[in-house]
């Protein structure tokens, strides 16, 4: 899924200004060129895009959970000290005190895990570590949908823009016809 998701990010940068409507002398757009621009532009979103950058941490951080889990807790010892007479007053020898012989002490802690609890650790580590990749290639798809819906608005407007034109340049022309079909009388000053 990781070498999916690394030919999925491939690209380089953002470049959604630079589509515009391809148009040629013959009418015709070049359909491949439109293509290449959009695709480049969702491959430099992906690459650049700053929540997908966030996402690709958090499932950096979910495998380093995955490992957490799988370790087993390390043993502490404690060491301890009381009633050391550090100032050498000799407490300890004065009945009349009552502060009694040094006492030292240490202890050793293992803790255990019982009842399966690492083993359930583990399956909410990977469970997390699966939900992260999931959400990446979820925000991966949003994404590049996004950046496609926005190329291809650009290229429609352009589009649009385009037919205005020519549906302009078609109705001047009918105008300067029927202007002079009224010079010539073929045609009524009303009908203009």
């Amino acid at each position: 899924m990781i070498a999916r998701l690394d030919k999925l990010l491939s690209g380089g940068v953002l470049a959604l200004a630079l589509v515009v409507w391809p148009t040629s002398g013959s009418g015709e757009e070049p359909v491949a060129s439109s293509a290449i621009a959009i695709e480049r532009s969702v491959d430099l979103a992906l690459d650049r895009n700053l929540d997908l950058m966030a996402k690709r941490f958090d499932v950096d951080l979910a495998s380093a959970k995955v490992v957490t889990a799988g370790l087993r807790a390390n043993p502490t010892l404690s060491l301890g000290a009381d009633y050391q007479d550090l100032l050498g007053s000799h407490f300890q020898n004065d009945p009349s005190n009552g502060g009694g012989p040094p006492e030292y002490n240490a202890r050793l802690d293992y803790p255990f895990d019982i009842a399966g609890k690492r083993r359930k650790r583990l399956a909410v580590a990977n469970a997390d570590h699966s939900i992260s990749e999931l959400l990446l290639l979820n925000a991966v798809r949003e994404l590049a949908f996004d950046v496609r819906s926005a190329c291809l608005d650009v290229l429609l407007s352009g589009a649009v823009l385009d037919l205005g034109r020519r549906q302009l340049e078609t109705l001047e022309s009918v105008v300067a016809i029927n202007e002079v079909r009224v010079r010539d009388g073929d045609l009524a000053e009303s009908e203009l």
